[in-house]
């Protein structure tokens, strides 16, 4: 299996090698950067809204929030219904 490998590698490899542009001919373009800021924009303004929503949130102290009102300053005295269970 090595033996194939080693032989089918070098075929394969060599015609491949040989269509590669030589290092002066690359060249980013115009279209590259315009698609680069477009996306570090887009990210920016996703950070953003993000750090908006993330903002309000609000985590209260108490463990229990709905049963921290006092009894006592109800002036309704009809029992609360609870919401269903899902």
């Amino acid at each position: 299996m090595s033996l194939l490998a080693a032989s089918l590698v070098p075929a394969v490899l060599r015609p491949l090698a040989a269509g590669v542009p030589a290092p002066e001919d690359v060249k980013p373009g115009w279209l590259y950067a315009v698609v680069f800021f477009a996306l570090c924009g887009a990210t920016v303004l996703l950070w953003l809204s993000m750090r908006k929503q993330l903002g309000k949130i609000r985590v209260g102290t108490s463990t229990d929030s709905t049963d921290s009102t006092d009894s006592t300053d109800s002036t309704d005295d009809a029992p609360r219904q609870e919401p269903p269970a899902s």
